[in-house]
């Protein structure tokens, strides 16, 4: 990401956590949690932070709890400004503001379980505004929840632009698989966020942590600490082999399995062969057809009639009496 891009993306988390003062911690926590659980490496096939903040963010709209800010260029025009000033350092530091201080908060206590609240019921919050006394946990709780099972990544395309879901359809046309989160750049609408997830694991690495941290959220005992345990496995996720990092992995780009397909030495042929009288060996191109393809027969050469043999004649004799 350019620093240009990088500065829109500060300027964009800054406008929305004046507006919620659980912004900032919630986005702090997720990129926490999945920093932990090795899910923010977008080169070994994983979520980038960026694509995590698009994720906080979209939740939150469809929670009711922020709106969609329209437009975004403001965002943009305000980039060079913020870019050339000192307070980059201001907007990105957690340790220089309000909100971050409920993060870290949030991030280090071990003593609070996570557990929603007593009003908040798993799969039942889309659309539903949100009340204040909801604390960064309960949301934390929920966020986990909406991506594991109720937002359809299949068929849906995160907006934060438009502040809820786009058929993906729609957007991207045929081109782009099923199979994977989609995430529109708010700054360039041609960008899909998600396309670092190159591989089907890497989509099923992340689905499975989210329904992990979903299902362990749901315990009363559960602790911060523990829903945030790093991640020690040193094995690849698509071929589930020590020793080599995703983006290296041999089996990296997904491929059909080739089938074995039986030879047609078996199928009988009118053709016998002058030296044994048995059939001839079938060309190399057909060994490979299964037995039951059919042999492309050449088309037989028509020939003329005698009705345009005749016409053709009596063109070329009507020629020649001109020439002559």
């Amino acid at each position: 990401m350019g620093s240009c891009h990088a500065v829109c993306n500060t300027q964009l988390l800054k406008r929305y956590g004046e507006l919620d003062p659980r912004v900032r911690p919630l986005v702090f926590a997720v990129k926490h949690w999945a920093k932990q659980r090795s899910l923010n490496d977008a080169s070994n096939g994983t979520l980038s932070s960026y694509a995590w903040i698009m994720l906080v963010l979209f939740f939150l709209q469809a929670r009711g709890i922020l709106p969609c800010l329209s437009p975004l260029d403001e965002v943009s025009d305000t980039a060079s400004t913020v870019a050339s000033s000192d307070d980059m350092s201001t907007l990105s530091s957690p340790t220089n503001s309000t909100s971050s201080n409920h993060a870290s908060t949030a991030l280090s206590s071990s003593t609070q379980p996570i557990t929603p609240s007593s009003e908040q019921q798993p799969r039942a919050h889309l659309g539903v505004l949100s009340a204040e006394k909801d604390s960064v946990g309960s949301l934390l709780v929920a966020f986990f929840q909406f991506y594991a099972y109720e937002f359809d990544y299949r068929h849906n395309v995160v907006s934060l632009r438009c502040g809820h879901a786009l058929p993906k359809l729609a957007k991207w046309g045929l081109g782009l698989g099923t199979w994977r989160f989609s995430i529109e750049d708010p700054f360039d609408l041609h960008h899909d966020v998600g396309r670092v997830i190159f591989h089907p694991k890497g989509q099923e690495r992340i689905l499975n942590e989210l329904r992990r941290a979903a299902e362990m959220s749901q315990v009363p005992t559960c602790q911060l600490d523990e829903l945030c345990a790093a991640q020690v496995e040193c094995t690849c996720f698509i071929c589930d082999k020590p020793g080599h990092a995703p983006r290296d992995c041999a089996d990296s780009t997904p491929t059909s399995t080739p089938v074995a397909l039986a030879p047609l030495t078996d199928r009988p042929s009118p053709i016998r062969s002058r030296s044994t009288g048995g059939p001839p060996p079938p060309p190399p191109v057909l060994q490979a057809l299964p037995p039951h393809a059919k042999l492309l027969k050449r088309p037989r050469r028509r020939s003329k009639s005698k009705g345009a043999t005749s016409m053709a004649k009596k063109k070329l004799l009507v020629a020649w009496r001109t020439v002559a």
